[in-house]
């Protein structure tokens, strides 16, 4: 039996915590032993630990704080396989790998889109250096798990992995899990959010920050103001102060409910018209699986990211070009007379996105690297 390290910066509202908590539960049901290791502090952790699964928490301020106490750890224990989530930790474990027990695999996870960050580099010297940096970092890993085609693409594209056939070939794509079970008992829950489920509403289920580009999405809704639709947003940010401000400024406060973060958001889900997001980019966004798992269609802007994987429109959803505040207010409204098929949108996504199929997906991926010491 391989012992396993699932490594997180924190517990905070994230959908790679919430991923990272799912595939434990997952793998250690498979036979595997289990240690999901935190490495900063959390003042409210939003998600409720596994009772079963090991639990070391570091609680530093910084990731580069834990690390320290964290590689002694790992001597320790002696995992067979380090899972790290983020790019943050790709860095730092990257860096870090030579002080690592020998045999140890490492294995990233990519959660970001890696094409916005290199846009913003001007010079090409910093973008060679750019490449430079990320090659050197993927090497020092055993695999690189990308979300979505489309992001392994990008991230190649992004790092210039153009030759190099070695580096090619550890990056390989792996799906978010989604756990169907779990997510279909929780929305038969009672819907403890105060919004009158009398009038139809579209849901925006994230945090309030500016990548969220929620702005756009109550300008394309304040041209939909006339019909007898409301629009709920589940989370909580920087951004909802300005939001709000800006429903009075666009008339609509009356049938637009900011009703924060909420531990079980799957009854508002499964009740929704639909499920809507304006990101500028996104990796693979869980809110966005688990919606279509309930049978709920999906709306969003086709960023950067895998949205244009993610839905077929028409089908699933309605994709909507990249910012285009008109065609996203018509897609809402198509929305509300659409005859979209909701069971069959509920068995294709969770033939795709079942946790127990990623998870599988996983362990082949283990095997694959013990067979390529």
């Amino acid at each position: 039996m391989s012992y396993i390290f699932i490594v997180i910066p924190s517990l905070g509202a994230g959908g790679a915590e919430r991923e990272a908590l799912i595939l434990s539960g997952k793998l250690q049901s498979a036979g595997f032993g289990i240690e999901i290791v935190i490495l900063c502090r959390t003042d409210k952790p939003l998600y409720q630990l596994p009772p079963s699964i090991l639990i070391t928490s570091f609680a530093a301020s910084r990731v580069i704080y834990a690390m320290p106490a964290f590689l002694l750890h790992c001597r320790k224990t002696k995992p067979d396989i380090i899972i790290s989530f983020g790019d943050r930790l790709t860095v730092y474990f990257g860096l870090f790998s030579s002080f690592l027990p020998r045999g140890t695999k490492l294995i990233a996870k990519e959660i970001t889109v890696k094409q916005p960050a290199m846009s913003l580099l001007r010079y090409s010297v910093f973008k060679c250096g750019y490449q430079i940096v990320w090659k050197f970092l993927y090497n020092r890993f055993a695999a690189v798990v990308c979300q979505s085609p489309q992001l392994r693409n990008g991230l190649i594209s992004a790092c210039g992995i153009t030759r190099g056939k070695s580096l090619k070939e550890k990056i390989c794509v792996i799906s978010n899990p989604v756990d169907i079970d779990y997510i279909r008992e929780r929305s038969n829950e009672s819907n403890t959010v105060p919004v009158s489920s009398a009038i139809p509403y579209i849901l925006a289920i994230g945090r309030l920050d500016e990548v969220k580009r929620y702005n756009l999405l109550l300008e394309a809704f304040a041209l939909c103001a006339e019909k007898n639709i409301q629009l709920i947003f589940a989370g909580s940010g920087s951004q909802q102060h300005m939001l709000e401000k800006l429903t009075f400024k666009l008339q609509i406060k009356d049938i637009v409910h900011f009703v924060g973060f909420t531990p079980n958001p799957f009854p508002l889900v499964k009740h929704a018209l639909c499920t809507v997001f304006t990101s500028r980019f996104e990796g693979m966004p869980n809110g966005a699986l688990e919606s279509l798992c309930l049978g709920t269609p999906v709306i969003a802007f086709n960023c950067p990211g895998s949205f244009c994987e993610i839905i077929e429109d028409g089908e699933n959803g309605f994709l909507v070009p990249d910012g285009n505040i008109p065609m996203l207010s018509e897609a809402i409204l198509k929305a509300l007379d659409y005859s979209f098929d909701c069971e069959r949108i509920k068995k294709t996504a969770e033939m795709k996105y079942n946790a127990d199929v990623i998870t599988g997906k996983y362990i082949l991926l283990f095997r694959k690297v013990y067979d390529d010491r």
